[in-house]
């Protein structure tokens, strides 16, 4: 969508921005190992205020008290695991089961039944329960197995006649998590009326879901920030 509305030459991919200024609002990036330079009359930065911190510098340096809130305000799931087992047969169902568990007990919390609509495969969606750190004190190996010893507990021995199963470790991807994030938050957090969103009189704009005033860590969330950015650009 992004290309169709934008043309090929407006977007660039693999480009990491490191750097950027206020005089002439300069953005340095890194591409291919080459230093690449951008000008500018708005940016808006669309991550998390933590990453921000990170992988940015920002000339000047906010002050103290925006760098603070910045960096308490946890990126939501960036601690998080998520397995999908995919299935040739929705055996569960097969039991009356919905295939929806919240457990206390076991490497994982949550299961759902995360089957296509299609039904070209059938699939139970899960979330690891143990924070990063945690999972990050066991081996791949042991947690699989952990996973499938609980699976097999929950739903019996056709849980282990999956096919393949799937892994998005988000504490392992260094564009969505910080060490900050590693030891997660174990509610949804209430992120900070008290955000710096805009700086430099409006020419720098924060988005995304963590700077959301009501519905933060949500897709709404990035819908509500995108919607305030434009408006400012448009005022």
């Amino acid at each position: 969508k992004l290309r169709s509305e934008l043309g090929e030459s407006s977007i660039r991919t693999s480009t990491r921005v490191t750097a950027i200024r206020q005089d002439e609002l300069e953005v340095e990036t890194q591409c291919s190992g080459e230093r690449v330079i951008y000008n500018a009359d708005r940016i808006i930065l669309a991550i998390p205020p933590r990453l921000l911190l990170d992988t940015i510098s920002l000339m000047p340096v906010p002050d103290e008290e925006i760098q603070q809130v910045w960096r308490d305000t946890p990126t939501w799931m960036a601690s998080h695991c998520k397995i999908v087992y995919l299935y040739k047969q929705p055996f569960w169902r097969e039991q009356g089961l919905s295939g929806e568990v919240f457990s206390r007990r076991g490497p994982l919390s949550e299961i759902y039944d995360g089957s296509p609509a299609d039904e070209s495969f059938y699939a139970l969606t899960s979330f690891a329960g143990l924070n990063a750190r945690q999972r990050q004190q066991l081996t791949e190996p042991v947690f699989h197995e952990a996973c499938m010893d609980q699976l097999q507990h929950l739903f019996g021995p056709q849980s282990l006649e999956v096919f393949q199963v799937m892994t998005a470790d988000w504490s392992k991807e260094p564009f969505t998590a910080t060490a900050h994030d590693l030891d997660g938050i174990a509610h949804h957090p209430q992120y900070p009326a008290n955000m710096a969103r805009h700086l430099w009189d409006q020419r720098l704009l924060l988005a995304g879901t963590e700077i959301a005033r009501e519905q933060g860590g949500y897709l709404e969330g990035a819908l509500e920030t995108a919607d305030e950015s434009i408006a400012f650009i448009l005022s």
